[in-house]
């Protein structure tokens, strides 16, 4: 067997669908009965941070019927279309988790309950989000009910009413969660409190009722925002964003940005207590703060994030092992870890990763280096970059120029009545122009 693909969330199928068109000898092993991965057990409230425009195949664009930023459902649907126009299901093994996993005579094993797989390649696309990060052990002591998914049960619904939660976490998870309680009616009628340990940047999705604020995530806006101070970082974003004092410590990145005001309008209507602290001790229901507080709650939601795991290569953090263009290891040779880089363009990323790997396996590309070793994997400002590269597309004037013109045209149209805010886009336009054709001049000698 030429690949054995490993997950069937969208980093598998991407590389399902670039297997199946170079002709290769394939197997997809899934551990869930259905495609989707983190998708697949996400509550139905569930949006995606960035508009439908960063979330979709490359070759298919998302049905003009979805809504700018697509649900649960929405993806789901989106993904069994593709699936379904590149016949992949017929290559994939549903229920089935992998025993163990290793290289051995320049082959890789697979092993699960029931068969052996040898194949030359393995890609694994088994998520970054695919482990719930732990509590830590003061939380043994803790005699109420712990709740780490933010899709309700049933049970949860009906026992709720006029009791007391504390949410661990101020990220996308908890949104979820709230999202879930507002869908079920319980907001108000369960008293909430949120403590975090980082601030977060709260932005809208819409600028307005109706401009979709994603309009801003362009080439020039992120490089600009990655090379100027972190002060005129803040100003510019405290035209998008809610901070009431509460400033992240770093620039925008991909873990930082909560892509809604929904914790903030609770706070203010008096709905959820939101603090910043840390959980010192707990002894049955009563919680111990840092802060000196004190309080008594009958759940604890667990929505803190999730660790970087992959037990079936005995990795405790995907990052450390990322090499050539967060694709390739030195540490697993003949591995292709796709999916694994963060970004506001994360699925045109793992459908470029998946093109570049299959390519790698035929023989037909280089391996030269795209990555950044300085800033680990985080491709917050350079996905499109990134992107390109892999793509091998190196070609930026007319993008460039055809950006600019695009940016202050559509701020014109739909920011009519927000002068600074246009003043300020077509500035920052115009200074990236310059600074790319001048990086781009650099470059080439």
């Amino acid at each position: 067997m030429d690949l054995i693909i490993i997950g069937f969330g969208i980093s598998g199928i991407a590389a399902a669908k670039y297997a199946k068109d170079h002709g290769l000898n394939f197997i997809v092993i899934e551990k869930m009965d259905s495609f989707g991965g983190v998708w697949l057990n996400a509550p139905d409230t569930t949006e995606i941070q960035t508009s439908k425009d960063s979330y979709q195949f490359p070759d298919f664009p998302m049905p003009k019927n979805v809504p700018i930023y697509p649900k649960r459902n929405d993806i789901i649907d989106y993904l069994g279309m593709y699936i379904r126009l590149h016949s992949l299901e017929q290559y994939v093994r549903y229920n089935t988790v992998i025993d163990n996993c290793e290289f051995i005579d320049m082959k890789w094993k697979v092993s699960t309950k029931s068969e052996v797989f040898s194949s030359d390649f393995i890609a694994v696309c088994s998520g970054y989000f695919n482990h719930k990060r732990a509590l830590p052990n003061e939380f043994d002591s803790y005699s109420g009910d712990i709740i780490s998914e933010t899709k309700l049960t049933t049970k949860f619904i009906s026992e709720c009413d006029g009791k007391n939660a504390l949410i661990i976490g101020n990220g996308a998870s908890s949104v979820d969660f709230l999202k879930q309680l507002k869908n079920y009616d319980l907001i108000g009628k369960i008293k909430l409190d949120m403590v975090y340990r980082t601030h977060k940047y709260f932005i809208d999705k819409f600028i307005g009722k109706d401009i979709p604020v994603s309009i801003l995530i362009s080439q020039f806006f992120l490089k600009i925002l990655d090379n100027i101070p972190y002060f005129i970082t803040l100003i510019v974003l405290s035209l998008f964003c809610k901070f009431k004092s509460r400033y992240p410590n770093d620039k925008i990145k991909y873990n930082n940005i909560v892509s809604t005001s929904l914790i903030y309008d609770l706070e203010e209507s008096g709905e959820l207590y939101y603090f910043k602290d840390t959980i010192l001790d707990i002894q049955g229901k009563t919680v111990h703060f840092k802060s000196g507080q004190i309080r008594t709650y009958d759940y604890i939601i667990n929505v803190s994030g999730y660790s970087k795991h992959i037990d079936f290569l005995n990795i405790k953090c995907v990052d450390t092992v990322l090499g050539v263009n967060y694709i390739l290891s030195k540490h697993f040779p003949q591995c292709g870890f796709i999916g694994f880089t963060p970004s506001y363009n994360w699925l045109p990323v793992i459908d470029a990763q998946s093109k570049w790997f299959i390519n790698y396996i035929k023989g037909h590309n280089d391996v030269k280096d795209y990555s950044n070793k300085n800033t680990c994997n985080d491709l917050t400002y350079r996905s499109m970059d990134y992107y390109q590269h892999l793509n091998g597309d190196d070609s930026h004037e007319f993008k460039l120029v055809s950006l600019v013109i695009s940016i202050i045209s559509l701020s014109i149209i739909f920011l009519q009545g927000h002068n600074n805010a246009i003043f300020i886009i077509s500035l920052f336009s115009i200074i990236g122009y310059f600074y790319f054709s001048k990086e781009e001049e650099d470059k080439q000698k």
